[in-house]
């Protein structure tokens, strides 16, 4: 059992937690090897989960836009996948997937919900895998938004948006989600911009896309 997880630079090791009782730790030296450019210093943010022997991590730079998810296997002490995962909010392992939602917001781009699915074992810090595309998009509650309330549940192969004390159906069969566009007439909602409105009135903004 994997419990005790913490961020705590000391003595070379960058996330430190206890497995069955014993003091374990992922090495700053190893996280460096899969990404040469990180440093203390330039981590804003972290999160993790616990999948069985297994350490989700996705640790964030430059306000989020930057990030790498990786997953470090405690049975070999080792890493067994990582990939990119900027603006990532929430994460998950499904059969040989991993799966990212990603809250994308900055200076140009309206703030929306992307999804986005990453071969398990994948080993390249900029791969990010393929888009993910909900069959309805919705646009979801602004009042009830809370970035801490903002997550995704698979039960029963439905796959919801969880944005604070509103679900969202993104698919109703996790195994199937479309990785196109399902409908040309949601393709406005998946660029940067909709040239239907005035020039920087952004139709996607607050959608899941």
């Amino acid at each position: 059992m994997i419990d005790s997880i913490r961020f705590s630079f000391r003595n070379g090791t960058l996330i430190s937690f206890k497995k069955d009782g014993v003091k374990m730790g992922i090495p700053y030296s190893s996280v460096k090897k899969i990404w040469s450019s990180l440093t203390i210093n330039s981590i804003e943010a972290w999160r993790c989960k616990v999948v069985d022997n297994l350490i989700v991590v996705v640790i964030f730079i430059a306000q989020g836009q930057g990030g790498v998810l990786f997953i470090w296997d405690t049975s070999k002490s080792d890493f067994v996948h990582y990939s990119e995962a900027s603006y990532c909010e929430d994460f998950l392992i499904f059969d040989s997937k991993v799966i990212t939602m990603n809250f994308i917001s900055n200076y140009v781009t309206p703030y929306h919900i992307q999804m986005w699915a990453c071969e398990y074992g994948t080993k390249d810090i900029r791969e990010s895998g393929k888009r993910l595309y909900c069959k309805n998009p919705v646009r979801f509650d602004d009042n009830d938004f809370k970035m801490r309330d903002l997550g995704m549940k698979c039960q029963d192969n439905e796959l919801d948006i969880v944005i604070g004390t509103h679900v969202y159906l993104y698919s109703d069969n996790i195994q199937h989600i479309e990785d196109q566009a399902p409908n040309p007439d949601y393709d406005f909602l998946y660029e940067e911009w909709d040239n239907q409105f005035d020039p920087g009135k952004l139709a996607m903004r607050g959608m899941i896309t």
